[in-house]
C-alpha cells in the first residue's frame, strides 16, 4: 500500500497521483477515497500509515507552512522510519513546486520533483516501487500455464510459464530465470522481472494477452502472448 500525504490545498494533485498509481495496478490509499463512512479518520489513517509499504509526503509552501494533521502524519511516518532496516526505503518526499522541507530527515532524503515535469517526477516515483499489486490474486485458470510471448517493436519471441505463489519463469535461448513475479486482477496481467528491472502489463481476453512493457532505463515497448499449445 502506498500512503500519500498532502495539505488540503495540494487536494487535487493528491487525486491526480492517487488515480495514476491506481491505473498502474499500485494500492495507493488516500483519505477522501479510502476512509469508510462512519470510521473514525485519525484512527484510520494512522493504521494506514503503520500498515504501509510506502509513505509519499507531498511537499509544497502550503504543507510546509500549515500546521494540524498533515504535520501530524508525516511525524508518524518519520517515526515508523527510524524503526526500519537501514536503507529502506519508505518515507519519499516529492515536492509539487520549488520549497524547502525544514525537517532534517527529510533534507536527507532524496527528494523527487513534480514540478515542472509531472510525467518526469512520476516516472522517477515508479521506479522505487514495485509495479505489480501485493496481493496473489487467486486465479487457478493461470496457474502453470506456458505462453509464448512477441515484443512487437523488434520481433523477439520469448516464453513464460505463470507458477504457483506468484512466481513467473522466464524462458529465453540459453536463459532460463525464476526470480520473476506476476499477478492477476480485473483481467489484467502484471509481471515483472530482474528485480523490477523490467515491467510487462497485459489485457487478459480470450487466453491471449495484448500489452504494454517498460524497463528502468525508460524503454517502452508493447508486446503480445499466446498459450503456447497454441503455437504445437
Amino acid at each position: 500500500m502506498i500512503f500519500i500525504s498532502y495539505a488540503h490545498e495540494d487536494k487535487e494533485k493528491a487525486n491526480t497521483l492517487y488515480d495514476q498509481l491506481k491505473t498502474d495496478g499500485y494500492e495507493p490509499w488516500l483519505d477522501t477515497r479510502d476512509i469508510l463512512p462512519g470510521s473514525d479518520w485519525q484512527d484510520s489513517i494512522s493504521s494506514a500509515i503503520n500498515q504501509c509499504d510506502y509513505f509519499i509526503a507531498l511537499i509544497s509552501n502550503y504543507s510546509i507552512e500549515k500546521r494540524g494533521y498533515v504535520q501530524k502524519e508525516l511525524k508518524i511516518a518519520l517515526d515508523t522510519l527510524q524503526q526500519l532496516p537501514f536503507g529502506k526505503v519508505f518515507l519519499i518526499p516529492a515536492r509539487l513546486e520549488h520549497c524547502e522541507p525544514r525537517h532534517p530527515t527529510l533534507r536527507q532524503l532524496q527528494w523527487v520533483d513534480f514540478y515542472p515535469d509531472w510525467d518526469s517526477g512520476y516516472y522517477k516515483l515508479n521506479r522505487v516501487f514495485s509495479f505489480i499489486p501485493k496481493e496473489i490474486v487467486d486465479a487457478p485458470q493461470l496457474v502453470d500455464t506456458h505462453w509464448v510471448a512477441y515484443d512487437n517493436d523488434d520481433g523477439q519471441r520469448w516464453e513464460f510459464m505463470l507458477k504457483a505463489n506468484g512466481i513467473v519463469e522466464l524462458i529465453m535461448t540459453n536463459l532460463r530465470q525464476d526470480n520473476g513475479k506476476w499477478r492477476y486482477t480485473l483481467n489484467k496481467l502484471y509481471m515483472e522481472f530482474n528485480n523490477k528491472f523490467v515491467q510487462y502489463r497485459a489485457v487478459f481476453d480470450n487466453w491471449k494477452l495484448i500489452g504494454s512493457a517498460q524497463n528502468i532505463d525508460g524503454d517502452q515497448w508493447t508486446w503480445k502472448g499466446n498459450l503456447k499449445q497454441n503455437f504445437d
